[in-house]
């Protein structure tokens, strides 16, 4: 059956949370291999279908979603897929997480190994000797996971009439928010993992150069690649970084964030106290597990009747390798920074 010909309802909702997965079940996007519609989705195409244009001067207006049945039924993947493109483009997050971890249900168990730090691998391993070994098993604790969303105060005629691109930035406004509670999240998980192992005392009492270096020398196996800590710390970073250099002013200028004379990623975190500074490896410090999709009230969106409709995305987050994070701890006194 071709896409302009397709038919369905808002039961492709409650037969399968995944609306693309079961709309490309009725239209598989293989059949349009080598067609101008190639590289399109299910849903994609029944936009198409229905000349809704969702970017641009000339986007759509809300209402168009609505001009039938079938195209109400668009409405809640759209809502949810805006959503979903924000809390996937949320930089930072994705800078912190070496892995993100889909699955279906509410109950996840990571795995850990034994700490490979602890392993001498400097030596050549001599003729007939025995190779040492790392044990890979599942970990006790199950990964929390916690429900993360907003509720959407808004009527069908407080918004029918304005563009779909304007109702969009609304939208990824509140897939940031989102992201930026996750954020939080994956910061209390890095903070309460640090044990006493990997805790540094630093020699000073600001973070300059010398107390980074401290830190960043304490990362043997995987380099040191993001530094979170409260805005105390934060401006004694800036401050002592030297932004007259064209180098380090131009990534200012460019990426929006300061950089640090390590080449760490810099994150400001009120979660995390002046007395300390956290530092990960990035490429094995933290895993994100994601429990199904963004969930919508597609019911209340589908019916036009979304005064207070909510959209909820499902997350938690698991330390992989506990010694690829670290804490710099500052004393109330110390030795003199010179």
């Amino acid at each position: 059956m071709a896409y302009d010909n397709l038919t369905f309802d808002k039961s492709i909702y409650a037969a399968n949370l995944d609306f693309t997965k079961a709309l490309e079940a009725l239209d598989p996007s293989s059949a349009y291999l080598g067609t101008e519609l190639a590289g399109t989705d299910a849903f994609e195409r029944q936009l198409l279908r229905y000349g809704i244009r969702l970017k641009g001067t000339d986007a759509s207006r809300v209402e168009k979603f609505f001009q039938n049945a079938q195209t109400a039924v668009l409405f809640p993947e759209y809502i949810a897929r805006t959503v979903r493109t924000a809390l996937e483009e949320a930089e930072v997050l994705n800078r912190l997480c070496a892995v993100r971890t889909h699955i279906d249900g509410m109950d996840y168990r990571s795995i850990e190994s034994t700490d490979l730090a602890a392993i001498d691998v400097a030596e050549a391993i001599a003729e007939g000797a025995e190779l040492g070994t790392t044990q890979i098993k599942n970990k006790a604790q199950l990964v929390q996971l916690q429900k993360y969303g907003r509720r959407i105060m808004a009527s069908y005629e407080a918004v029918r009439g304005h563009s779909i691109a304007l109702f969009t930035v609304m939208l990824k406004r509140i897939g940031t928010e989102m992201a930026n509670a996750q954020l939080n999240a994956a910061v209390t998980t890095l903070l309460t993992s640090v044990d006493a192992a990997n805790t540094i005392a630093c020699d000073g009492t600001t973070a300059n150069l010398q107390a980074l270096a401290q830190l960043w020398s304490a990362f043997e196996s995987s380099p040191l690649s993001v530094l979170i800590c409260g805005m105390q710390r934060f401006t004694e970073i800036v401050s002592d970084y030297d932004f007259t250099r064209p180098d380090a002013g131009l990534k200012f200028v460019g990426t929006g964030n300061p950089g640090t004379p390590v080449g760490a990623l810099l994150i400001k975190s009120a979660l995390v106290p002046d007395d300390c500074i956290l530092g990960l490896a990035g490429s094995d410090a933290l895993e994100m597990v994601e429990s199904g999709s963004i969930v919508t009230d597609y019911e209340k969106w589908i019916s036009h009747q979304f005064d207070c409709a909510s959209v909820t995305a499902t997350a938690g987050f698991n330390v992989i390798t506990p010694a690829s994070v670290k804490k710099l701890t500052f004393g109330a006194s110390g030795e003199s920074d010179g």
